[in-house]
């Protein structure tokens, strides 16, 4: 019996990616939890790939002696994790996978792998519900006793419309829905835990770009494809005097899944800011 799909699921850092691989003339899709090779941007795309790409992989699975794998054994919770199968079609359906540290993936599955990435990247340039974010400081340096201000820009670059979570509404404050990293302007083998920074927003912290305009006050925002949500994070950090980064992380929805949503954390990062000293 040929199975229904070929599944690859992989984490990436705060989520991850789900690639459903279909046989010929049927959509394969990709679901984003978290950005993606520079992506600044998660949701759910979907393209049909050239004739024999199912067959193919088939073929490689068989290859590679993918039945007589042996699967990892137990893995801690928060372990980055690789995993490959098939899904066979019935009530209930079928899985054959073997997921696997990703530190640790047999070499065997590597012609899979190898196989398997450049089809991802295929199928995520066409969105059907995706949101690209961009942020940016709305100024290049700020004393150290005001707030640190950030500009965010969500689009829809998606075919379909989409639901988000509203960054205005109180209930963000449960959901974390926006969260600051901020980091020393280092190199990355350099940055300590000292050098790094948590902060999660509460609706104090986020505001309108022009504060003349009343925010929405809808627990969730609709966004038609090509429309755009802009929003600015003002936090008071206290930071010493010098050079930083900043990723802001949106989650864009903790809402029950639907057709209209697309899950994931959206890393954003708006650059290097500067810190002088504070008024005296």
């Amino acid at each position: 019996m040929q199975p229904s799909f070929v599944l690859y699921i992989e984490s990436l850092g705060h989520g991850g990616l789900t690639m459903a691989l279909q046989p010929d003339s049927k959509n394969s899709s990709v679901e984003l939890l978290s950005n993606f090779k520079g992506r600044q941007e998660v949701g759910y795309y979907e393209h049909a790939l050239p004739a024999g790409t199912f067959a193919r992989v088939l073929t490689l699975l068989d290859q590679v002696g993918f039945d007589k794998l042996p699967a990892s054994p137990g893995l801690q919770p928060d372990t980055p994790t690789v995993s490959v199968g098939k899904m066979y079609a019935g009530s209930p359906p079928r899985f054959d996978m073997k997921g696997y540290d990703a530190a640790n993936v047999p070499k065997a599955l590597d012609p899979v792998r190898a196989e398997l990435r450049p089809l991802i990247e295929v199928i995520v340039a066409h969105p059907v519900r995706a949101i690209r974010g961009e942020a940016a400081p709305v100024q290049p340096s700020f004393r150290g006793d005001e707030p640190v201000a950030f500009e965010l820009r969500l689009e829809n670059v998606g075919t379909k419309p989409l639901k988000l979570d509203n960054p205005f509404h109180k209930r963000m404050e449960e959901q974390l829905t926006v969260r600051l990293l901020v980091t020393r302007d280092k190199p990355a083998e350099k940055i300590q835990e000292k050098d790094q920074l948590w902060l999660d927003c509460t609706v104090e912290h986020v505001h309108t770009p022009d504060r003349k305009i009343k925010p929405p006050s809808e627990r969730e925002l609709e966004l038609g494809p090509g429309a755009e949500l802009r929003f600015v994070v003002r936090k008071k950090l206290m930071l010493q005097p010098g050079r930083y980064r900043a990723v802001i992380f949106f989650r864009n929805s903790r809402q029950k899944k639907t057709e209209l949503s697309a899950p994931g954390v959206l890393g954003m990062d708006p650059g290097v800011f500067e810190v002088a000293e504070a008024s005296p």
